[in-house]
């Protein structure tokens, strides 16, 4: 039985160190010292970069993140939730040479991230932190402050498309999914433009157009998802056109979670 007042330590045995050899003991401080450094990984160099500085209302806008790490195929970007108006229509990632501050003339490979965003709504937005992983380095960018131009002739009545469903997935299971339309504009578009946009992967997508009550509720879009695996079914904003007018389906991001045995 422990001595009183010795519960919760740890004992450390002296005689040990007497074995060591002398080099060993001397460096066994510095190793302690540098080992919460190891355990918290080192943080990776990143650049911003946003185009055009005041986005306006149905325009398009690039938000670009450079991380210093030489192998795109490496790095993985974990981005905030995205501003109401703010669709993310395009993500591409790839090689880019970058010639930082202070590091002379020498131009390195990094990698380039790059978030093409479509636009709606006016006034001010935050854009949250994008956290970027890459081997055993961590960063963060910092959040972005924008303030959203109305576009030429934004007097008439703006088209607001929402999806409808449930905000967690299960792999393996079947959920479906309505896009909405908030006011009459879309009455006399033909739905089977709706039905356009990329497909993601990992998932089984089935879309088809609503009818009868469904329709005159506003309901344009019906999806059915079976989520294949995680983290997360993602299906990209896309626009089309009708007339002289273009709108902007909302992308689509929602938690997948492992199927329950």
């Amino acid at each position: 039985m422990g001595k009183p007042g010795m519960a919760g330590r740890r004992s450390f045995n002296t005689r040990l160190l007497t074995h060591m050899p002398v080099f060993a003991r001397l460096f066994l401080p510095f190793f302690f010292l540098l080992l919460p450094s190891f355990a918290k990984g080192e943080a990776l160099a990143l650049i911003t970069e946003s185009f055009p500085e005041t986005p306006a209302s149905g325009s398009l806008w690039t938000f670009t993140i450079l991380a210093d790490h030489p192998r795109p195929d490496e790095v993985t970007v974990r981005p905030p939730v995205f501003p109401p108006g703010f669709s993310p229509e395009t993500v591409r990632i790839s090689l880019r040479y970058v010639r930082p501050e202070g590091a002379g003339s020498r131009a390195r490979p990094w990698t380039e991230i790059q978030y093409r965003f479509a636009v709606r709504g006016r006034g001010p937005v935050i854009l949250g932190s994008f956290t970027v992983n890459s081997g055993g380095k961590t960063g963060k960018t910092p959040p972005v402050a924008l303030d959203v131009a109305g576009a030429d002739g934004e007097e008439e009545e703006e088209e607001i498309l929402l999806w409808e469903g449930p905000g967690e997935l299960a792999a393996g299971e079947e959920a479906l999914f309505i896009l909405r339309s908030q006011s009459r504009l879309l009455d006399g578009v033909d739905g089977a433009a709706f039905l356009r946009g990329p497909l993601p992967r990992g998932a089984v997508v089935e879309r088809f157009l609503p009818g009868g009550a469904s329709r005159e509720g506003g309901a344009i879009l019906c999806v059915r998802v079976i989520p294949l695996e995680g983290p997360v079914f993602f299906l990209p904003a896309f626009r089309l056109s009708a007339g002289k007018r273009e709108f902007t389906v909302p992308a689509l991001r929602v938690p997948v979670r492992k199927r329950r045995r």
